[in-house]
C-alpha cells in the first residue's frame, strides 16, 4: 500500500504567528517520519530574520520532542480515551498547542490556541473542531495533576512525567534505583547546555571578546582548557563559526579526549573518527608531530572530517613535514592495514544509542528498542576486536561511548578482555591527565559522565593497555 501523503490545504496566507506553528507542524510531521531533528529545525530556521522567531520556534519543537509522552498522557485524558485514534497529523497538532498552553507562560493562552486551531486549517485530514475544542479545555490545566500514581505505578509515573519508554526507565530503576533513575531522567530532559571548544590560540579574554562582537556571548568553563559555555547567541551563526576559530562540542566530550595521551611523533588511530572534533586535540597534543590515521565506515562522513580539520585547524600545521594525516574509508571491524600495522594510540569512539544525549536528540529515545541496544553492544565489540592487533605491545586503547548503557558500556569492557588477556584496563590517574577527569573517575578505571551530576552529555570511557611483549 502507498504511503498517504500530507498535503497542506491552500487557504490564503497565514499571518506571523500561524506561520511559526505551521513551521513547527512541518518540522515535527517530518520527524514523525524519521527525519533528523536538527538538520530539519535548521532549515525551517534559516527562512527566519527574526533571532526571536528563530528562537520560538526551537522552543516549540524542541520542547514537544523533550515532552512529547507527558503532552500524550494529558491530551489522551482531555480528549477521553480517543487521542490514540487520531490521525498522526492532528495529535502533532496537539501537541504543539498543549505545550504551549503547559510550557510557555510568555505566550497567552488565547493566542497559543488561536494560533494553532489556525494551522490546522491549513493541513488535509485535521479536524479544526477538534483541535480547537482540546486545546480550549486545556487552558488553565494543571497537567501534573493527570500524572500516573506514583505509588500504584512508579515506573509509569516516571515514564510520563519525564518522557521517556517504560521499558528504558524500568532498566534504569533496576540498575541504579529509583532516585538515581529520576535524576538522571531530569537532567536528560532539561534542556542542554551548549559548549564550544576554541582552537584559536589566543588568550580567553581576547577570545571572549571577539565572540562577543559576534553577538555570541560565552565564559569559559573552569578546568577544562579551550572549552567555553555559550550564554546568549547562536555559535553557528557567527565568522569565527566558519572560520573554524572553534567548534561546538560537548564538554564531556571534550574530557574524554584527554583521556588519550598521546605524545609529539607518536602514532595514532581515530577507529571513528568522523566529525574530527576530538582529532583535533589528538594532533595538538601532538604538536602536529607524529603520524595520525583517520578512519570512517562512510566516505561522505571522512571527507567531512578532512574538511573540518583543514578549517579548524592551521593549514600550514597540517602541511608539516613532521606530520602525516592519512584518512582510510573502512569498516574498522575488519580493519583494511597490514598486520605489521602497529599504533601508540587506537580511538574507538564507537557509535552507540546516543542515549547520554537524549536531551539534544530526544527524538532518538522513541527510535530504540531493547534489541537495538544489545545489536550496539556486538557491533561495538566487533569494533574493538578488530583494531585490538594494531595496537602496539605497550601501547594504548580508548574505547568511548555517548550512552551509559551497560550493555554497551561495562558488558562491552567484560567481554572484550575475556577474550584479550594481552589487555588489561588502565587507573585512569596513571595517565597523567589534567585534573579535570577526576571528578569523572569510578573504580579507579572508568570515566563515567552523570549529566545529573554535570550539566552535560553522559558519556563512559575506558584505556586499555596492551601487554609489552
Amino acid at each position: 500500500m502507498r504511503k498517504r501523503r500530507r498535503t497542506v490545504k491552500s487557504v490564503g496566507s497565514p499571518r506571523k504567528g500561524v506561520r511559526l506553528r505551521k513551521m513547527a507542524y512541518q518540522v515535527l510531521w517530518a520527524v514523525e517520519r524519521g527525519a533528523d531533528a536538527d538538520t530539519v529545525l535548521e532549515n525551517f530556521r534559516s527562512q527566519l530574520w527574526d533571532p526571536r522567531d528563530r528562537d520560538l520556534l526551537t522552543e516549540i519543537v524542541q520542547g514537544v520532542l523533550r515532552k512529547q509522552a507527558y503532552l500524550d498522557h494529558v491530551l489522551h485524558a482531555l480528549t477521553g480515551g480517543s487521542y490514540y485514534d487520531l490521525d498522526p497529523a492532528a495529535r502533532i497538532l496537539l501537541r504543539i498547542g498543549l505545550y504551549q498552553l503547559l510550557e510557555m507562560d510568555r505566550i497567552p493562552p488565547y493566542a497559543a490556541v488561536h494560533a494553532t486551531v489556525e494551522v490546522s486549517r491549513h493541513i488535509s485530514g485535521v479536524s479544526t473542531k477538534l483541535v480547537n475544542a482540546v486545546l480550549r479545555k486545556a487552558v488553565g490545566l494543571n497537567g501534573r495533576s493527570l500524572l500516573p500514581d506514583r505509588a500504584q505505578d512508579p515506573i509509569r509515573y516516571l515514564a510520563v512525567r519525564y518522557s521517556f519508554p517504560q521499558w528504558m526507565v524500568r532498566r534504569w530503576v533496576e540498575w541504579w534505583g529509583e532516585a538515581k533513575a529520576e535524576a538522571v531522567l531530569q537532567a536528560l530532559q532539561a534542556r542542554p547546555v551548549l559548549y564550544i571548544r576554541r582552537h584559536l590560540p589566543v588568550p580567553d579574554e581576547r577570545f571572549i571578546e571577539l565572540l562577543r562582537q559576534e553577538r555570541l556571548i560565552v565564559e569559559p568553563v573552569p578546568g577544562i582548557p579551550d572549552c567555553f559555555r555559550v550564554v546568549e547567541g547562536r555559535p553557528q551563526r557567527t565568522p569565527s563559526f566558519r572560520k573554524g576559530y572553534f567548534a561546538i562540542q560537548d564538554a564531556t566530550s571534550q574530557i574524554v579526549s584527554l583521556l588519550v595521551r598521546v605524545r609529539p611523533g607518536e602514532t595514532l588511530l581515530d577507529a571513528c573518527a568522523a566529525p574530527g572534533n576530538k582529532t583535533t586535540r589528538f594532533l595538538q597534543q601532538m604538536d602536529y608531530r607524529g603520524t595520525v590515521v583517520v578512519a570512517d565506515v562512510s566516505p561522505a562522513r571522512l571527507r567531512e572530517t578532512l574538511e573540518n580539520l583543514r578549517r579548524w585547524l592551521q593549514r600550514e600545521r597540517l602541511s608539516d613535514a613532521n606530520l602525516r594525516v592519512l584518512p582510510i574509508v573502512g569498516d574498522m571491524r575488519t580493519p583494511p592495514l597490514r598486520p605489521d600495522v602497529l599504533f601508540d594510540w587506537v580511538v574507538v569512539d564507537a557509535p552507540c544509542s546516543n542515549l547520554g544525549v537524549a536531551h539534544r536528540h530526544p527524538e532518538l529515545k522513541w527510535r530504540l528498542r531493547p534489541e537495538d541496544i544489545q545489536a550496539l553492544g556486538r557491533l561495538q565489540g566487533a569494533l574493538l576486536a578488530g583494531v585490538a592487533p594494531h595496537v602496539r605491545p605497550g601501547g594504548f586503547l580508548l574505547y568511548a561511548v555517548c550512552t551509559l548503557e551497560r550493555e554497551e558500556t561495562y558488558d562491552v569492557v567484560e567481554a572484550f578482555l575475556k577474550t584479550h588477556p594481552d589487555f588489561s584496563p588502565v587507573p585512569l590517574r596513571s595517565l597523567g591527565g589534567p585534573a579535570c577527569i577526576e571528578a569523572f573517575i569510578e573504580d579507579r578505571h572508568f570515566f563515567v559522565a552523570w549529566p545529573d551530576r554535570f550539566p552535560a552529555d553522559g558519556f563512559f570511557g575506558v584505556v586499555f593497555r596492551r601487554r609489552a611483549s
